[in-house]
This record gives C-alpha cells, structure tokens and sequence, in this order.
C-alpha cells in the first residue's frame, strides 16, 4: 500500500470512531434521562402517597400540587399558569369530601367531591373557564392588533440589528396593520389569516407571503404568552418556497464585468472589491486597508454578539486591478447604490453572485477550502470536514496563509 492507502485507511478508522463515540454519547444520554424521569416520578409517587395519608386523617395538605403528567394534559391556558408557577392549589378533606382551593386573579376558586380524581377535574375546569381570555379581560379585552403589533416591533429595535429590525417594520406598516385594521387580536381568525396569506401567493409573492406568515406567528405568539389569546396561526399552511440560488460568474462573465468596471464609472471600485475579497455589500464600508490585504467586520452577526474581524489577501487575480480601485471611493458607495449599478450591468443576476464567484475562484484554484471559509466568514461548509471545534482551536500563520492567497492567481485577458 502506498503512503496515501494508509492515510485512507486510518481517517476512515478516525471516522468511525468519531462515528462510534458520538453514538455513545446519545445513548448514554438518553438512558441518563430515562434515569432521572423514573426518580422524578418515584419521587412524585410518594409525595402523592404522603398527601392521600393526610387527607385520610382529616388534615388539610397546604401546598398541594398536580404531577407534571397531568399538568401536561391540562388545557393550555392553565397548563401555561401552572408551568409559570402562578398557581398554588391546597386540598383538604371535610369528612367524605375532598376540597382543592387556589386564589388567582384576585378570586378564590374551589372545587369539591368525595373522590379525589373528580375533585381535581373539576377544579381545572373551573380554572379554564376563569382563566378564559375573555373572562380575564371582560369589557376591556380590546387589545387592536395594530397597536400589539407597534409594541412588538418595539422589542424587535431593541434586540435586532436595525437593518433587520427596518424589514419587519417595513412588513408591518405595509402589510400587515391595512391588512388587520381596525381588527382586535382576539377577533383575527385561522380562516382571515389564511385567506391573506393566499392573496399573497395567488399575486406570485410566495416569498412574501412566508415572510409575513413567519411576522405573524411572533405577534401571536407573544400575544398568546401575554393574555391566553390562542394564536390563529395553527395550521397555517402555504405552498413549499424554495429560495433562488444565486451562482457563480463564468470566466467571460467576469471578463466582461471587470472591462466594464475598469472603464470607468460609480461604484466600479466597490464591485471589484466585492469580486476579489467576497464581500457582502454591507461589509464594503467596514473596509481597513493594510499593507498587502484588507481587513472587514463580518456582517452577519445578531445583535449583542461581538463583532467578528476578518482578513483577507491581496491575490495575485486583485492585484491586475488594484490600479482601478479606489478603497476609499468605495467605502462610500451605498448597498443601493452597487446593487442598481451592478443590476445595469447584469439585469438576471444579484451582486451576491459576485461573492458567490470570489468563493469558487479560491476553491477552483486549490486554497485549502478551511482558509476560504475564513476568507468569507462562513461557520459552514460542506467542502470542509473538520468540526467547529477542531477549526475553533486552529489558527493559521500568517505565512501558511499568504501561500494559499499565492495560488488564486488565473488569466483573464481583459
């Protein structure tokens, strides 16, 4: 066997090792927590014990409470108060009767019978009719669903980054609040939510209509969370959508883009950056140069988390047109501005297809694909086998790295 065979051979033992660990781990997990379900259910067999002992002598148990499993198959609105902790149930027992006592929402209910199990049926069904959205609210359960959704939106400007916090406002104030005016949230029904979201698919706006049906589900989840109004989103159901994917240019392709860049024009130096670093356009502004590669924040970080750097060479395919680009020009290119240049210049194409080219220009000519993961600050791919883990303790010289940058260097005779 050649050295190669032997390498083979030992990365598929490596695999299933890997392989054969990870199975382990799952079912050592899964026996840890049939483990502890058994004592958590013995623990609560003799709890209950221990309360049927008292009752039987006439003594009131104070602190009484229902096992997981039945709160589990309680209705949802109470299950949901249980869940929260907002209910503290007492049972005592008078003579033959069993009595379960609880106060909430300033009032007291109770529910009685000589056999315990009815006793707690029956204090659950009063719980659910207490506990019913329009009980709760009475007169004042008018909650207008543009208002609910203004005070979502105000969660989502504190916890998202504003560019995607100004897509749901833009879904929101276009959308949703003419299509749900003057509609109170208790009053929007599975059916109206429905018939929306097909007006929507039946216009060929089949994107759209996810967007907004994923919007929806987060209003009425939340609503559902803070007054018990059972979301309208249940079975909402909609034709599968499967995003467009962009690909790269061909070589004639970017022949021709590059020509028509380095003639001259708005946005040129913006568009060859983001062809020979795979920018995204929002990351063009974040550009530093350095002496022989540019440095970016990573835009596609959620809110709070730290911002991510990445460096990226100058190859030998940049450096034929690095006498066209003005770094600074193009730091102050707007996103709008790249995107309506770049759709003169290639109408059926997206300006992401440029980053698309950049990624498969590394790959096709050889950098080793964990170093074009870096380049383009992708967590993923499946050209790469090692884990996060395994790439989270690797870190390259900078030697290593200005050699792969060496070999992105091909002819396009422009």
């Amino acid at each position: 066997m050649t050295v190669d065979n032997y390498i083979t051979a030992l990365e598929k033992i490596r695999n299933g090792a890997e392989a054969l660990r990870l199975a382990c781990s799952e079912v050592i997990g899964a026996l840890k927590a049939e483990k502890f379900k058994a004592q958590r259910e013995e623990r609560q067999q003799a709890t209950d014990n221990e309360k049927e002992r008292l009752l039987a002598v006439g003594k009131e148990v104070s602190a009484f409470e229902f096992s997981e499993k039945e709160i589990n198959k309680m209705p949802k609105q109470v299950k949901a108060y249980f869940k929260a902790g907002k209910i503290r149930a007492s049972v005592r027992k008078k003579g033959n009767v069993y009595e379960i006592r609880c106060g909430i929402l300033g009032r007291e209910i109770s529910a009685s019978s000589k056999n315990f199990e009815v006793a707690k049926k029956k204090f659950v069904c009063k719980l659910d009719e207490i506990l019913s959205p329009k009980e709760i609210y009475g007169s004042n359960y008018q909650i207008p669903f543009e208002d609910y959704a203004d005070k979502w939106l105000e969660i989502k400007r504190r916890t998202t980054k504003p560019t995607t916090y100004n897509e749901y406002e833009r879904m929101v104030q276009r959308d949703l609040k003419p299509a749900f005016k003057g509609r109170l949230l208790h009053e929007i029904t599975r059916s109206m939510v429905q018939s929306y979201l097909f007006t929507k698919v039946d216009a060929g706006k089949l994107r759209t209509a996810h967007k907004l049906q994923l919007t929806l589900h987060c209003i009425f989840d939340l609503a559902e969370a803070d007054f018990n109004i059972p979301s309208p989103m249940k079975r909402i159901v909609l034709p599968n959508y499967e995003k467009e994917r962009g690909t790269p240019l061909a070589i004639s392709e970017e022949r021709d883009f590059v020509k028509l860049c380095i003639g001259g024009g708005t946005a040129r130096s913006a568009l060859l950056v983001m062809l020979y670093f795979g920018l995204r356009r929002s990351e063009v502004k974040t550009i530093t140069v350095n002496d022989n590669s540019i440095t970016v924040v990573t835009s596609k970080q959620r809110l709070g988390k730290n911002e991510v750097l990445r460096t990226i060479p100058f190859t030998p395919a940049f450096l034929k047109v690095l006498p066209y680009v003005n770094f600074e020009e193009a730091k102050k290119t707007s996103v709008n501005t790249i995107y309506t240049v770049f759709k003169r210049l290639f109408p059926k194409r997206h300006p992401h297809e440029l980053r698309y080219t950049f990624i498969s220009r590394c790959k096709e000519c050889g950098v080793n694909p964990e170093v074009v993961m870096l380049w383009a600050g992708h967590e993923d791919d499946k050209d790469v086998a090692s884990s996060r883990v395994n790439r989270r303790y690797t870190v390259y010289s900078q030697e290593f790295l200005e050699k792969e940058a060496k070999k992105v260097d091909y002819t396009l005779d422009f």
